[in-house]
């Protein structure tokens, strides 16, 4: 059985992404947990500063204090003054918005930590960082999968969900067979292209940033498909693969480590 030390993280995982906060009922309910219980835990982790109640009493939500130690730990590893100026680069060079996205502490997902725009007038598509990555229906999750063993990528798939289109992008892939063809032909290009398959109307070329064997990070260019077509996205994948490739050489000098802990 869990503890409660165990049982307050699940807590904090279940709120993570949940901008609008989730009531007493859903949060007791996802950890299958008696609402007594999740009330306890709730009181303690508002003493201790990651959540707080929102609107409605009942509602919950993280705290602050999440983000800023987030923030900290990545300032403490110098993730963002190693990768920003990269994707400063690859920005200004595309003119749309780049992203790196990093393996978590477990392993099993990839969340977003650093971004640049670079899209200065017109049509923009911006997004906001610490989300975790949807696997089966965006670029950057292919290009994660792709890399790995195909049992553990599709294993990875089916703990998270085949996204459904009515929640993501009409192109989202719906069966294992459908994601298992565009993991081969990721693998065959050395990248991945995404079109009106997380949003629609946006389209994305993701490359990923080695560690040995492994895939550490995932970089991406992303942006609205009523300027960018899949040979725009080609063409991108050059520079894009230049840029995960000179991450890859400093990450591997420095004593610093993708992983968020």
């Amino acid at each position: 059985m869990p503890s409660g030390f165990e049982r307050g993280l699940q807590i904090v995982e279940l709120l993570a992404g949940r901008t609008d906060g989730l009531p007493l009922h859903e949060i007791a309910d996802g950890l299958d947990i008696p609402r007594s219980a999740a009330h306890r835990l709730l009181s303690e982790l508002i003493d201790a500063g990651f959540v707080h109640q929102k609107g409605e009493p009942g509602t919950y939500a993280l705290g602050l204090k999440i983000a800023a130690l987030g923030l900290q730990h990545l300032a403490a590893n110098d993730l963002v003054g190693v990768a920003k100026p990269i994707l400063d680069d690859l920005a200004a060079l595309s003119r749309e918005l780049v992203r790196l996205a990093v393996v978590d502490a477990d392993g099993n997902n990839m969340v977003w930590v650093v971004k640049a725009q670079g899209a200065q007038s017109g049509l923009r598509y911006d997004a906001d960082s610490g989300s975790t990555v949807a696997l089966s229906c965006s670029a950057t999750g292919l290009a994660w999968l792709s890399f790995m063993p195909e049992e553990e990528a599709l294993a990875r798939v089916l703990r998270q969900g085949i996204g459904k289109p009515e929640d993501f992008g009409p192109a989202a892939p719906q069966t294992l067979d459908e994601i298992r063809d565009l993991m081969g032909l990721t693998r065959e290009r050395g990248y991945a292209i995404g079109i009106d398959m997380f949003t629609v109307g946006v389209g994305s070329v993701a490359a990923p940033v080695m560690d040995g064997d492994s895939v550490a990070g995932v970089l991406s260019v992303a942006g609205p498909t009523a300027r960018l077509n899949e040979a725009r996205f080609i063409e991108l994948s050059e520079p894009l693969r230049e840029a995960a490739q000179k991450l890859t050489r400093l990450f591997a000098q420095s004593a610093g480590s993708l992983e968020i802990i």
